[in-house]
């Protein structure tokens, strides 16, 4: 497919658009719970989308297995690291209450440091398994 002039154009042009709907999806996730893991999966749509089209190898330039895997810690840390932060405040793993006074803003501040943390997890996890699968 590196060679289709009519499915690189067309991906060049999708492809941030695919990846600026997934960050719709996570913000919009805010509201109802979800958006991050699909927010993820959309990412990673993309990526493949990508990989599809321009080569594994060319992907893989842009978006090493490496940086994947660091993504995908950081957002494990996100996550629990919101956890934690709330325990040293005296609430429970995830009672965003404690973090804020203001128990509206913490609890916005609270859900979108879990979504972005699955958000990041999700992607970084579905582009590795298709990392694998592409190598074997």
């Amino acid at each position: 497919m590196k060679h289709n002039l009519l499915l690189r154009t067309v991906s060049s042009i999708a492809i941030p658009f695919i990846f600026l709907f997934g960050l719709y999806i996570l913000f919009h996730g805010k509201v109802s719970p979800g958006g991050g893991f699909q927010g993820g999966a959309i990412w990673a749509t993309a990526l493949i989308l990508h990989s599809l089209v321009y080569g594994a190898t060319e992907t893989r330039r842009i978006v090493s297995p490496k940086l994947l895997q660091f993504v995908a810690c950081t957002g494990v840390i996100i996550y629990c690291g919101t956890g934690l932060v709330n325990i040293m405040q005296g609430g429970r793993f995830l009672q965003y209450n404690a973090m804020l006074s203001n128990p509206h803003s913490a609890q916005f501040l609270g859900v979108m440091l879990v979504e972005i943390g699955v958000h990041l997890t999700v992607f970084a996890a579905l582009s590795l398994t298709y990392w694998r699968l592409v190598r074997e």
